[in-house]
């Protein structure tokens, strides 16, 4: 009877040993198609890391044989990987932390210089507004941004794209869930605007789904005191095939309408414009262009077939066969393939004073829009630095690889795009009137960037 409880006894620790040791195994299988994924699958996987270095970030990744792993654990770890690849479109689709229901009272802005409260939903909580975040359930401010950080990456080693996103609406609360706790209190030590530290323990509330207001792609709004026209481009998309097209007549009516409204001064808004079509954005810039320009294409000929999902593969054979159809890419685009910009200025001529404004949230297309204002206009870029690449991005066909035990997707890019400037690698477009604004300005609705255009025009 001893030697059979004893046995019993065993065979109960034995039993999670198992599971823990098989559930690490297979994630770090996981891992390992991630990996090899990424090397053979990606066009710029090494542009921004060493292989070696990447090797180490993969290596550190792995499960212990004694540990005892989540989804959530292994999908920090991907996101920790993928961030370090330096691709604004390499990254994971969905995940575990969408799952929350709940939300923090508090919202916050955060900068490289700390995270400050920026509105609250509960009226009793209101007077905190613009004060400083010193921790959360005693994990620091710097800690927890860092942590979300590896969300996203930014292109290249820039990371105001990741600062942008985390200061979405919901994100930081949502991000938070995600890597750190969803306990229905939290204790936040925050320093109030007199220098004291308070320290408030507060329960979480409920999501409560808000539709956004619908606002139009294009739009122009005439400041009369500055003689300025401002041109709000708040996306590239378009529909399906004809999308460019669309866009097309629409910036051509907008560019018309500036002309014809005498305006000496104009500002084209390209913040949190987070990209769509390639040819909407290279069209766009045409009508400012000096020079024709060449921007080389590059197909990476990879083994995504190899690890992409049945859709992905599916896609990829019709990318390789009719390409974007209509659209801005040729099927089967050819390494070291390129397109030109071509100025149409007999469409529309602007002699006047030309800036664009950046910020962040400037990526993809709107990023390799605002490369081409750079670097082959006369327009003066001010805000921030893009999210996007000056010099490169990954782009056009995004497959899906599927990690097989945790079911968890990774979208890998297969197109490297060199927009043929000699400077910018590693670094969105830098502006060369930097207008970021402060937490004072947040709360006060105050457009600093758009202040900074104005006083250029006085001076």
């Amino acid at each position: 009877m001893k030697n059979l409880i004893v046995l019993v006894i065993t065979f109960s620790l034995w039993i999670p040993s198992m599971r823990a040791q098989t559930l690490s195994e297979d994630y770090n299988k996981d891992l390992t198609v991630l990996k090899r994924a990424l090397y053979q699958a990606h066009p710029g996987v090494f542009r921004y890391i060493s292989k070696d270095s990447l090797d180490k970030v993969f290596e550190e990744s792995k499960f212990r044989a004694d540990d005892y792993p989540t989804p959530k654990e292994l999908e920090a770890r991907v996101r920790t990987i993928l961030s370090k690849v330096g691709c604004i479109h390499t990254y994971l689709v969905d995940g575990e932390w969408k799952d929350v229901k709940t939300k923090m009272p508090f919202s916050f802005y955060s900068t490289d210089k700390g995270v400050w409260v920026k509105g609250t939903q509960v009226d009793s909580l209101k007077k905190y507004e613009g004060c400083r975040l010193i921790s959360i359930n005693g994990h620091s401010v710097s800690d927890i941004r860092d942590t979300m950080m590896d969300y996203r990456a930014s292109d290249g080693y820039n990371e105001t794209f990741k600062y942008a996103y985390i200061n979405l609406p919901g994100k930081f609360s949502t991000l938070y869930h995600f890597y750190y706790d969803v306990d229905s209190m939290k204790s936040y030590i925050i320093r109030d605007t007199s220098g004291d530290t308070v320290r408030i323990k507060v329960g979480e509330i409920n999501k409560k789904k808000t539709k956004a207001t619908p606002q139009k792609d294009i739009s122009v709004i005439y400041d009369t005191s500055h003689q300025l026209a401002i041109l709000k481009i708040r996306n590239f998309d378009g529909a399906a095939v004809f999308g460019a097209f669309i866009n097309r007549y629409k910036y051509e009516k907008a560019l018309k309408e500036i002309q014809q409204s005498g305006y000496k001064n104009m500002a084209i808004d390209l913040r949190n414009n987070l990209g769509g079509s390639a040819k909407s954005g290279n069209y766009l810039a045409s009508f400012f262009v000096r020079e024709k320009h060449n921007i080389t294409v590059r197909r990476h000929s990879g083994a995504i077939l190899i690890y992409g999902t049945i859709w992905s593969k599916i896609t990829k054979i019709l990318d390789f066969f009719v390409g974007d159809l209509l659209g801005s890419r040729r099927p089967a685009w050819p390494p070291g393939r390129s397109y030109s910009i071509v100025p149409k200025n007999d469409k529309f001529h602007f002699e006047g004073r030309l800036f664009v404004l950046t910020n962040g949230l400037t990526a993809s297309t709107a990023s390799n829009a605002a490369s081409l204002f750079k670097h082959l206009t006369s327009a003066v870029i001010v805000g921030e630095e893009t999210g996007g690449g000056e010099k490169y991005v990954n782009a056009y066909h995004f497959p899906s690889v599927k990690l097989p035990h945790s079911k968890l997707y990774v979208q890998i890019p297969q197109y490297a795009i060199d927009m043929g400037f000699a400077s910018g690698s590693g670094h969105g477009v830098r502006p060369d009137i930097p207008a970021s604004s402060s937490i004072e300005d947040v709360l006060s609705q105050r457009d600093v960037a758009l202040e900074a255009i104005y006083r250029e025009l006085e001076r």
